[in-house]
């Protein structure tokens, strides 16, 4: 059987596969000291397709005498970096906002790959014995980590977890590209998921916002307004799980504090549509 041969000449390539759709998709990472990383996400991404495709490159190479450019090229370049953008696509479509896809992560997979290539290439050229084709590969190597280690550097990495302020954000004061800014919205975001239910769809929203307060005429910013259906049939949306915290430095500490929504207010548009204030209230600023 074809599909045995496979598995017993490339067991390492095909775990390290299995292990990147797992995940990507099912695994949930702790909490680590390394999660304050600087787009660490991204580092994670080409390690996991540096290796992947590295066990690629080793296995062919360990098994092949004499190699097939066009068959090794398919497989160990561009079948990973077209299943980098699948599962990008997939995350982005199929996970009920679970997961999401982003152009950055495909292109730190796309350089896993081109950096294995060239470790591919040198043990190639290596065995070859062909000395000037292995000092251009090291060049490529050596290109492409710099090129990442340069655009990383001017990457603009949005924090978008919510509850855990990075110490940039904390001690921020004043915001540089505009020092009269009373506040200054992080990240704000916005999925969609629909579920098909015995009455209907039903289409859930799941909004989060993170903003940083400068000033005190800032605070305002920290309520909310929400458009929600609501028909004289009484067919209406349904407003849940509201909540809202601040994050303050006390003596180098990091202190966390619920806030209020007690406050509401509904405006009528029209017959259709209401808006929903609602009011979150703290005597502190995050």
């Amino acid at each position: 059987m074809k599909t045995f041969h496979y598995i017993r000449k490339y067991p390492l390539s095909i775990l390290c596969i299995l292990a990147v759709w797992y995940g990507c998709f099912f695994f949930q990472a702790p909490e680590t000291p390394l999660d304050d990383v600087r787009l660490i996400d991204k580092w994670t991404h080409l390690v996991m397709y540096l290796v992947t495709c590295g066990a690629i490159w080793w296995e062919y190479l360990r098994s092949h005498k004499a190699v097939c450019p066009i068959r090794l090229t398919l497989w160990a370049v561009i079948a990973p970096i077209c299943m980098g953008g699948l599962i990008e696509i997939l995350q982005a479509y199929c996970t009920g906002g679970q997961r999401s896809g982003e152009w950055l992560d495909l292109a730190a997979d796309t350089l896993g790959v081109i950096l294995a290539a060239g470790l591919g290439l040198l043990a190639l050229f290596k065995r070859t014995g062909n000395p000037v084709k292995r000092q251009l590969s090291v060049l490529w190597i050596a290109l492409s980590v710099w090129f990442f280690a340069g655009s990383s550097s001017f990457a603009l990495e949005v924090n978008r977890k919510m509850g855990k302020p990075s110490q940039e954000e904390l001690s921020m004061t004043v915001y540089a590209p505009d020092p009269e800014a009373e506040a200054v919205v992080l990240y704000c975001g916005t999925k969609v998921s629909y579920r098909l239910r015995d009455d209907g769809f039903w289409i859930h929203t799941h909004f989060r916002k993170r903003i940083k307060i400068l000033r005190e005429g800032g605070k305002s910013e920290g309520n909310i307004e929400i458009m929600v259906y609501n028909n004289e049939n009484g067919v209406r949306d349904v407003l849940s799980g509201l909540s809202g915290h601040t994050f303050n430095l006390e003596n180098g500490k990091v202190v966390k504090s619920k806030l209020s929504a007690d406050l509401k207010n509904e405006q009528r548009l029209n017959q259709d549509y209401v808006v929903s204030h609602r009011f979150f209230l703290s005597k502190e600023t995050f």
